[in-house]
């Protein structure tokens, strides 16, 4: 639900940006929108990531985006973060997650409560924990969960 308290509408990755064509976006999308899809409202430029998450059961207006990386190089905001993406555009850093994505526990997917006080992610705070994609460990990652308290404003 947007700000507005009346239009829904689902946040997506979109593979290009019209601000930088060789970079995806995030991108909101009306809903119910056409018989095929509604135009999207670019939101925010990204680099190309492994692992990414959009979550928007908190607050309406606002999504809770946890955002990976494709290589090592950390050249680009937003890389290995989590952050809160507004409906108008702005944006909100909280952290970064330092998580090797290795395996589906250590994934980050962060959640925000209804209130939007509360983010809860998942880490493993880079110790590659899993053996879905690297490293030796449990099959499916093992992480600790942590918890940001945004306060009651």
């Amino acid at each position: 639900m947007d700000s507005d308290g009346v239009s829904e509408f689902f946040m997506t990755t979109e593979l290009f940006s019209p601000e930088d064509n060789n970079r995806p976006a995030i991108a909101m999308r009306a809903l119910p929108g056409s018989d095929t899809v509604s135009p999207p409202v670019y939101l925010q430029v990204v680099d190309w990531a492994d692992e990414d998450h959009i979550s928007c059961q908190g607050p309406q207006g606002v999504c809770l985006i946890s955002w990976g990386i494709f290589d090592e190089i950390y050249d680009f905001p937003f890389e290995n973060e989590l952050f809160l993406l507004y409906t108008n555009g702005s944006v909100l850093r909280l952290t970064h997650h330092r998580s090797s994505k290795c395996g589906y526990w250590a994934q980050p997917r962060a959640s925000i409560s209804r209130d939007g006080r509360y983010v809860i992610f998942a880490s493993d705070w880079g110790q590659e924990t899993g053996t879905d994609s690297c490293g030796s460990g449990n099959d499916l990652g093992l992480s600790d969960p942590y918890i940001i308290d945004l306060g009651s404003e």
